[in-house]
């Protein structure tokens, strides 16, 4: 008797494993370089003030191959900037699609979260991390790391 109870567990527990969905998800680590531009920085920024930004997205490796694009737009706070983005990658790094992004920029930490995308990036979630490699900020280097799951795509 024992030896079925023990049988019939096991099964039922087998099934219950099959019968429950697996949540899959894909995750992205990849660094891009960036060269910026911005529009419309004013020379003495106050809360309210704001400005836009496009960049051309590169592999780090070979600067010499865009890979995407990225725009934004940045609104001055009292702690900080806020920040609302989206970069486009064509299929070369991480995926092709759009990810989108915000968050608030403050001295030393550039890091924003992803809040979503599209085609390969759908229900995009994570971080990107912008460390500038010049005073101007218009050479930028991106950390992505994201978690999109695969019942998105």
């Amino acid at each position: 008797m024992r030896k079925f109870i023990l049988t019939a567990t096991l099964a039922a527990l087998g099934v219950a494993l099959f019968a429950s969905p697996a949540s899959a998800v894909t995750d992205y680590h990849f660094k891009l370089f960036e060269k910026q531009s911005f529009q419309s920085v004013p020379a003495h920024p106050e809360p309210g003030t704001g400005f836009r930004y496009k960049g051309k997205m590169f592999d780090p490796k070979n600067r010499d191959n865009r890979v995407g694009s990225d725009r934004g737009y940045c609104k001055f706070r009292r702690h900080g900037v806020f920040c609302q983005g989206i970069t486009h990658l064509d299929g070369e790094f991480g995926g092709l699609g759009d990810i989108k992004y915000r968050g608030i920029a403050r001295p030393g930490d550039e890091t924003f979260n992803v809040v979503g995308g599209s085609d390969d990036f759908a229900g995009a979630t994570g971080e990107v991390e912008f460390r500038e490699l010049n005073r101007s900020g218009t050479k930028v280097m991106t950390k992505w790391d994201l978690v999109v799951p695969d019942d998105e795509r």
